[in-house]
């Protein structure tokens, strides 16, 4: 006589974080490591076989739990374009579980009767994603980004600009505070 047992997750759920990387010639591939908590709910089945009739009852031990573990894994995404890009993930999540006792058992051959026993439970699952991924907010239909140097240009024109904003603002100040002006009421000034 033997026994078997059937152990599966129905549902399991995960809150994870991630810290990354990114590199290449403009910033859009990201190598990432991940970690949080994991969620399972676990259901399962421990039956002693009755091949030899008369000899034991057949007996079940049903198992429903839900249990938290814990979450790592890591991966790398690449931009295609600023609304879509692709990823390849690893994750390996871990779970204890609950001891549950087991029906005892006859062996043969030889022959031996196993006792019932108390077995702790534990699953670990190895799991491989790909990905592809849509960001809102962007463009969908945005081939590309807009030039770095563009990008560059312009913000360093919005630096100047403001600079410049600044020195106007400074040299009429000091302009009004020369002895003998006098400012009258609010004034506008305009570049």
């Amino acid at each position: 006589m033997s026994a078997n047992c059937t152990a599966g997750p129905n549902l399991f759920a995960t809150g994870t974080g991630r810290v990354g990387y990114a590199f290449g010639a403009l910033g859009h591939t990201l190598a990432y490591l991940k970690g949080g908590v994991a969620w399972q709910y676990n259901q399962g089945n421990v039956l002693n076989n009755n091949e030899y009739n008369g000899l034991q009852p057949q007996e079940n031990t049903h198992l429903d739990y839900g249990q938290v573990g814990g979450a790592i894994g890591l991966g790398v995404e690449q931009a295609l374009t600023p609304a879509w890009s692709v990823k390849v993930e690893y994750d390996y999540l871990h779970f204890g579980g609950p001891s549950v006792a087991t029906p005892s058992t006859v062996q043969f051959p030889p022959f031996a009767i196993l006792p019932a026993n108390m077995t702790s439970l534990s699953s670990n699952y190895h799991i491989g994603k790909m990905g592809l991924k849509y960001h809102f907010g962007a463009d969908p239909w945005a081939a590309q980004w807009v030039r770095c140097a563009a990008v560059r240009e312009s913000t360093c024109r919005r630096a100047a600009d403001c600079l410049q904003g600044r020195l106007v603002v400074r040299r009429r100040i000091a302009a009004l505070a020369q002895p003998g002006t006098i400012p009258m009421g609010r004034q506008r000034y305009s570049r």
